[in-house]
């Protein structure tokens, strides 16, 4: 005598799809901090980006006038470049070492970190730049982690 039960043998129990939705969950919340992350650096990186110009200006402006005692944003026609993610560019220091600093804004960070930028152009064909920062490690792009 066959019985017949009400299941016909396949779907979900409930405790599966607890189990399902409890895996899920874990997983979204690390992609969230990873793109929350992701995103902060994007910003960050476009900033770099933007005194990417202002070396260009110290290494043109070194090069045809090395004599230049002070680096100034207005001494070498630099107009301080505002982006959405960048509020302020100043130049300061000499030719041998000089100085960009970069004021970000919008980065999704509590405080927007500022990105000090040194060079050494002793060598003016290869000019060394390093970077450092006053944020978090996690947030900044590898050239700026201290």
């Amino acid at each position: 005598m066959s019985r017949r039960t009400g299941n016909p043998g396949w779907g979900f129990t409930l405790i599966e799809l607890v189990i399902v939705v409890a895996v899920l969950s874990v997983i979204l919340s690390g992609a969230h901090s990873w793109f929350a992350n992701h995103t902060i650096r994007t910003k960050i990186g476009e900033a770099l980006s933007v005194a990417d110009s202002a070396k260009k200006t110290i290494l043109i402006t070194c090069t045809e006038e090395p004599g230049v005692a002070a680096l100034e944003s207005s001494l070498i026609g630099h107009s301080s470049s505002k982006s959405l993610y960048v509020e302020n560019v100043t130049l300061s220091g000499s030719c041998a070492s000089p100085v960009i600093t970069v004021i970000t804004v919008n980065t999704g960070l509590l405080i927007d970190p500022t990105l000090i930028i040194t060079g050494n152009l002793v060598e003016s064909t290869q000019p060394a730049w390093t970077c450092a920062s006053d944020g978090l490690n996690v947030h900044m792009p590898d050239v700026c982690q201290s």
